[in-house]
């Protein structure tokens, strides 16, 4: 988790830039066994050639969705097989500060697998990073390399969340809220062996692969979205008084402790990882007490703040039920 430390600053906006949605995609007015790279406008094949001439498309099924009614399924043997989606984005992007989330479902008992590339357009250019998932619900990314270990509901729709920081060449993987690792470097290139020629990100590649020694590649990916969040975000600032959340990870139940703080007229805040505002009240926040907090939330990262305008304190906190 990264720290900052800074000084007291007044009239400094929460948010320097709001999010820009790129693209959505959910396959939902797509009909059964079409070819995602035939109707959808983001996706592809890594040979650029798609439908049923295609070896390495990948069909749309109604078996299986996150929100209705449609997926898009990739399957194969355990070493690979020959379906190789490409969720291609606009631009291969040099600058600036991206979020790609996804829902993905790892059929139980199954192995899946997907990558991050530099160039949507020309597949295989650079791989960013890789992740494997196991039939045990277990998987790794591999970026930087070194291997990232976490752990997932197979068997089951999960949320995946990818940042991509390009301008501070950082790069984080959540899984069901979850960061994997602590962030990796991204012109190191998943081997590690990058030079950063190649930094920029351009697509998602779905390949039919396992992350399992055994077990064969089916997965299906649903609710694409790829945001902008260049400028998007907080860090945890530090000053002399402190804040803690617990439990965190937390389900959305949980108590901001603080000590030795003294703000009278305090604005305490609840955002999500893009900057909307779940929670915000006008209180006094004065010496040492604790502020619960029992909301509904959805898996993934939010930030609790307090401050009076002169300064503030945030938090990061996981959500993860």
């Amino acid at each position: 988790m990264k720290r900052i430390l800074l000084s007291a600053l007044a009239a400094v906006p929460l948010f320097a830039m709001s999010q820009t949605t790129i693209f959505t995609e959910n396959f939902d007015t797509y009909n059964d066994q079409d070819w995602a790279g035939d109707v959808s406008s983001v996706m592809s094949t890594w040979s650029g050639v798609t439908g049923a001439g295609s070896s390495d498309d990948v069909p749309v099924t109604s078996a299986e969705s996150s929100s209705p009614s449609n997926s898009v399924q990739v399957t194969g043997p355990q070493a690979g097989g020959s379906q190789d989606a490409m969720v291609v984005f606009p631009s291969n992007y040099t600058a600036g500060r991206y979020e790609f989330s996804m829902k993905y479902k790892v059929a139980s008992g199954m192995g899946g697998y997907f990558n991050l590339q530099s160039d949507g357009a020309v597949p295989g250019t650079a791989w960013l990073a890789e992740i494997y998932f196991d039939a045990a619900g277990a998987g790794y990314v591999a970026a930087a390399g070194q291997q990232y270990t976490f752990n997932y509901t197979n068997g089951a729709w999960i949320d995946v969340v990818c940042v991509v920081d390009i301008d501070s060449d950082m790069g984080n993987i959540w899984i069901e809220g979850v960061q994997a690792g602590s962030g990796f470097v991204l012109s190191l290139e998943a081997d590690g062996t990058g030079t950063g020629a190649n930094m920029s990100f351009g697509g998602i590649n779905l390949y039919s692969a396992s992350g399992d020694a055994t077990a064969a590649c089916e997965y299906y990916v649903d609710d694409l979205m790829l945001v902008e969040t260049t400028g998007v975000g907080l860090e945890e600032e530090v000053l002399n008084a402190s804040m803690n959340v617990v439990p965190n990870p937390s389900n959305g139940n949980f108590v901001l402790d603080y000590t030795d703080m003294s703000m009278e007229n305090a604005t305490v805040t609840l955002v999500d990882i893009l900057g909307k505002t779940i929670y915000s009240k006008k209180m006094s926040v004065v010496g040492n007490a604790s502020l619960p907090f029992n909301m509904n939330l959805r898996n993934g990262v939010y930030f609790v703040t307090v401050t009076d305008g002169t300064s503030k304190l945030t938090k990061k906190i996981i959500v993860k039920k």
